[in-house]
């Protein structure tokens, strides 16, 4: 069985249809921008962290800076598989969310 989330730890956010998810919510808000529709979505659930459901997957969506700021410097919402590869590459250190240059 899956694990429960609890109403007090769960991220606020918009409800999950089947198949869709929580997608058609951001598309009522703005079709053509979804970086627009996802911030009107946090105004209307005035939180800077978002939780939706895009199709079947979980996503969180952070619009505040400090939370952006947060969750790319902590090592938990990296996401990352330990590789051997990557110890390698960086000696063994955890260089956090890496972005490829341009």
């Amino acid at each position: 069985m899956g694990e429960w989330v609890t109403t007090q730890t769960a991220v606020s956010g918009p409800p999950r249809l089947p198949v869709w998810g929580s997608y058609w919510f951001v598309l009522q808000k703005n079709y053509k921008f979804l970086h627009i529709g996802f911030h009107k979505l946090a105004q209307k659930y005035k939180t800077p962290i978002l939780g939706l459901y895009l199709g079947p997957l979980p996503a969180v969506v952070v619009h505040d800076y400090d939370s952006v700021r947060q969750v790319l410097t902590r090592p938990e919402f990296q996401g990352r598989v330990k590789l051997m590869i990557l110890d390698m590459r960086t000696y063994n250190k955890n260089m956090g969310v890496y972005f490829p240059p341009r």
